[in-house]
Parts: structure tokens; C-alpha cells; sequence
């Protein structure tokens, strides 16, 4: 049985992608062709994995999840998202200052 207290997190991935739509949005002066998101995929050292898919619209969110968040995140328990919440919320304000 896999405890709680082993849900430390190892590992962050993120890829900035482009899914082309079967039919372009026409909206008069301008198209949509497509949709940018962001996938994210996080590990834990006991090999658990999670993987999300969200909309960037073009912002480079994979850099700052990356270069930024990864780095607060990892090797925190993955059991309580509200610790790694605050953690990186207080850590983004203090670069703010």
C-alpha cells in the first residue's frame, strides 16, 4: 500500500502545442485554425504520474511552469496541493518585491 508521505514529487514536464481544429472558426475580419495548450506532466518518486491539458492561447506558460513553478514544486509531497500552493504563491510574491 502506498502511503501519503511518499507522494514527493520528482519530476515536471511541460510542452507548448499547437492541435489544428477539423474546421477553421470564421469570425468575419479573422480565422481560427487552431488552439494552443500546454500539457503537464507531473511524477512522483514512487513512479505515480499525472498529466493535464489546459489552453495557453499563445502565452508561453510551459517556460514559466519550467524555468519558475517546477523548480518550487519539486521534491514536495504531492499528497497535499495546498502546501505547494502556498509555497509557490508566497515564493512568486516575493520575486514580485
Amino acid at each position: 500500500m502506498l502511503r501519503m508521505t511518499e507522494l514527493k514529487i520528482k519530476k515536471i514536464e511541460a510542452w507548448a502545442c499547437v492541435v489544428p481544429l477539423q474546421a477553421s472558426l470564421d469570425f468575419g475580419t479573422f480565422q481560427i485554425t487552431s488552439r494552443k495548450h500546454t500539457v503537464v506532466r507531473v511524477s512522483t518518486a514512487d513512479g505515480l504520474v499525472a498529466e493535464v491539458v489546459g489552453q495557453s492561447r499563445g502565452a508561453p506558460i510551459d517556460v514559466a511552469i519550467l524555468d519558475v513553478i517546477a523548480p518550487l514544486c519539486l521534491g514536495r509531497s504531492a499528497s497535499n496541493p495546498l502546501d505547494i500552493q502556498t509555497h509557490v504563491g508566497r515564493s512568486l510574491a516575493a520575486m514580485e518585491l
